[in-house]
């Protein structure tokens, strides 16, 4: 048996607020990493300055002097530019990541926001639930073979709403009334030429190993609505109860549309 839709928005978990990633140590490392560099170049040209008297290379020849010190600048400022550049593409690379982060998070949280008034506001009505067959309706009375005969006539059919008393009953999956048609219970019963009827399929889905053990996604995987209920409210209880489907009924209790979940998610989606 499936479950009715009570009114109220439920209890909601509370989230929690996430802390935003301080930037100010990653300022500081860029900011060392470039002093550091500055240090470096200083010292490197102070070596060159002094790196003639060091390696005993005579000042009073200039042009000794010259090609040494042109030799040494042009290698040093190769090196240095080199890393000058690896440095500035990591930095400006990083702050481009960042800022595409933080363009990307802000567009995500206005997605999210209108997400979440879309679906404040929203009523089961807003979603455009699929109308049920009319035809397309039995009793526990009813036989399997008449219900067998429907659902190859209507493929895409792969729930069953059963009826009693004008209103309601259950639902049960397309899957165990082929289980049954093809069990030793269904083959007794016709080999006494006694009746096959959903009831027993019902019992077929209580009692046989086979199927006992999924049962809960067979039968009883539905949530009882109106057309204005609150989209936010059937939504918590659908995903609260574990339930795939939601069932509009009349004020009657007959059942004239359906929806799953995967509706509800497009609902929201197309509204973003």
């Amino acid at each position: 048996m499936g479950k009715k839709a009570k009114n109220g928005n439920g209890a909601q978990k509370r989230r929690e607020k996430v802390p935003e990633p301080d930037n100010k140590s990653g300022s500081v490392l860029e900011f060392t990493l470039v002093n550091c560099m500055l240090g470096v170049l200083m010292i490197l040209i102070i070596s060159v300055i002094f790196l003639p008297f060091i390696v005993d290379i005579n000042p009073a020849n200039p042009e000794a002097f010259i090609d040494f010190s042109k030799w040494v600048l042009t290698a040093l400022l190769a090196a240095f530019g080199a890393w000058i550049g690896a440095g500035a593409a990591y930095f400006f690379g990083k702050e481009n990541l960042r800022e595409s982060s933080r363009s990307t998070e802000q567009v995500l949280k206005i997605q999210q926001q209108a997400s979440r008034g879309r679906l404040e506001s929203a009523v089961i009505e807003d979603i455009n639930p699929a109308p049920i067959n009319p035809h397309f309706k039995f009793t526990t009375k009813n036989e399997v073979s008449d219900v067998i005969k429907k659902l190859e006539e209507n493929v895409d059919y792969w729930f069953v709403p059963v009826i009693e008393a004008e209103k309601l009953k259950d639902i049960i999956h397309s899957e165990a009334f082929w289980r049954y048609y093809k069990s030793v219970q269904y083959e007794e019963k016709e080999t006494k030429e006694e009746k096959n009827e959903i009831e027993d399929v019902i019992k077929f889905i209580e009692t046989a190993e086979e199927v006992k053990q999924k049962k809960d996604k067979l039968r009883g995987f539905f949530l009882q609505v109106a057309m204005d209920d609150s989209v936010k409210t059937i939504s918590n209880m659908m995903e609260r109860e574990g339930v795939s489907v939601g069932v509009v009924c009349d004020k009657n209790g007959m059942p004239t549309h359906c929806f799953s979940r995967r509706d509800i998610r497009s609902f929201l989606l197309a509204g973003e």
